[in-house]
């Protein structure tokens, strides 16, 4: 079981280290080309809202390499992206996978839960999926840290045979049972990410957050482990903060609801 230090847990915060969220549903189906066929029904459902599916270099990789490497099954081969008010997010198909990415700026976890049951519902009701394998929340966030050392805003102690980690390039990943969840945390730094105009080094946090579908009641419960996979990870990451970290990213209060 997974403990920690209880922090107290801000709703939201003034400076947004988030760059991307990712549902991402992992199926099993009887159809050879679903990821063909899918792309066009969730177009027809959500015209309007998403732009017509781009095929991507991925849907060129013959079936019997993905056969090989079952991996592949979950390489988008389209997307669609939001339009409008939509913008920030975009529909990724592969052939045994769906995600939902919301990249910067980030919706609210409101928002962005809504459009994840639209398109989870659209999904369900194809008859294309005969059975989920797992659902999964991921959050990626660039934290402000530098040389020399680039975990210091991390609540731990990091060294290795007496030698501090932190003031060299470094990636590291672990997992960890919650609740009926598994945490696959990657940290990976320095990490930079340049934009129009700015250029931004740092922490790079990747928290993963699934949920194995062994229920037979999986889509009753779905709203439910969708909510409580958002809070785990939520309450996970700030856990893994220093108090002062959170004070740098300007936390506000809680004003109701759900965490953002």
């Amino acid at each position: 079981m997974l403990t920690r230090e209880k922090k107290r847990i801000p709703h939201r915060l003034a400076k947004e280290p988030l760059l991307e969220a990712v549902w991402e549903l992992r199926f099993q189906s009887d159809a050879d080309t679903v990821e063909n066929v899918l792309p066009g029904v969730i177009f027809d459902k959500l015209a309007g809202s998403f732009e017509a599916p781009v095929r991507l270099a991925a849907a060129d990789i013959p079936s019997a390499a993905r056969a090989q490497q079952p991996m592949l099954n979950y390489t988008p081969a389209f997307r669609s992206d939001g339009i409008n008010e939509k913008a920030p997010l975009s529909i990724q198909i592969a052939p045994r996978a769906v995600t939902l990415n919301c990249r910067k700026p980030y919706l609210g976890w409101g928002k962005f839960k809504s459009e994840i049951l639209i398109l989870a519902e659209v999904v369900r009701t194809t008859g294309l999926i005969a059975a989920i394998e797992r659902f999964s929340l991921k959050y990626v966030d660039l934290i402000p840290a530098s040389y020399p050392d680039y975990l210091a805003p991390l609540d731990g102690r990091f060294d290795l045979g007496g030698y501090q980690l932190g003031g060299s390039p470094l990636q590291i990943a672990s997992q960890f049972p919650e609740d009926n969840f598994v945490h696959v945390i990657t940290l990976l730094a320095p990490a930079i990410v340049k934009t129009a105009h700015t250029t931004d080094e740092g922490l790079l946090v990747n928290i993963d957050t699934i949920f194995s579908a062994i229920s037979v009641n999986f889509w009753e419960r779905f709203g439910a482990l969708l909510d409580q996979a958002h809070d785990l990870n939520h309450a996970l990451f700030f856990g893994i903060l220093t108090q002062e970290t959170i004070e740098q990213l300007k936390p506000e209060s809680d004003l109701g609801g759900a965490p953002q």
